[in-house]
């Protein structure tokens, strides 16, 4: 609809845009005509879009999501439009071309279609999924990452088995990230003076390498010889 809308006021503009020389009257649903400066960045913003999903390896270095975001707030309003223009072909009123299209855009966003046909994807809708074990912070990780703070040695180096692990030292124990890695576990390399391990990689038994899950048992070898001085049940912290 954002691009019929687009090209209905490109095919009408002597109606819809504000131009000096013209005094051609406007659309009945238009309060006011559009600026000029206002069809350009329209344009352009639809030009980027069209860019992006002709040339796709421009995504490389900036998201088409964050694209999206940025320039919707330009072109929402040549969604109506683009309902209104599509309504008088089809013989409808125009609110149910546009709610039609925003109901499911809505329930995908939010993630509700996923949670009725089943798929755990929202954290917010969940207590179980992909995204609720690597983001959801319990109290017991909070508390382990806090106790490994204020008893690990002093500048001492601690290993985490991802980058989640990483992000609940830095945000619940405030330890700064230079005491902090996680690119020993990927390459079975040796550990630093203590292992955290949170809710993921103890009950779930999972961690993530390169953005891919793997088992927590594929890497059981790494903690020969290493001391279990902490167990919470959902958070472990070992020393080397």
């Amino acid at each position: 609809l954002i691009g019929i809308g687009v090209l209905t006021v490109v095919k009408r503009y002597q109606e819809m845009v504000d131009i000096s020389n013209i005094n051609i009257g406007k659309p009945d649903f238009l309060k006011t005509k559009f600026d000029v400066e206002y069809l350009t960045m329209t344009l352009v913003s639809s030009g980027l879009l069209i860019a992006m999903v002709a040339l796709p390896y421009l995504s490389i270095g900036y998201d088409i999501y964050r694209l999206y975001s940025l320039v919707l707030v330009i072109l929402s309003v040549f969604f109506v439009i683009g309902g209104i223009s599509l309504s008088k072909y089809l013989k409808l009123k125009p609110y149910l071309i546009i709610l039609l299209i925003l109901i499911p855009y809505f329930m995908f966003v939010t993630h509700v279609a996923y949670q009725i046909f089943g798929a755990p994807v929202s954290i917010n809708l969940n207590s179980e999924g992909v995204s609720y074990d690597r983001e959801y912070v319990h109290d017991s990780e909070s508390c382990a990452a806090k106790w490994l703070a204020m008893n690990s040695e002093k500048n001492s180096v601690i290993s985490v088995a991802d980058i989640s692990g990483r992000l609940r030292l830095i945000s619940q124990g405030k330890i700064p990230p230079k005491r902090t890695e996680d690119y020993s576990f990927p390459r079975h390399g040796e550990l630093q003076a203590y292992i955290y391990l949170y809710y993921n990689n103890v009950v779930k038994d999972k961690l993530v390498v390169n953005g891919t899950t793997c088992n927590m048992s594929e890497y059981s070898d790494m903690f020969i010889g290493k001391g279990k001085i902490y167990d919470s049940g959902n958070s472990e912290i070992y020393k080397t």
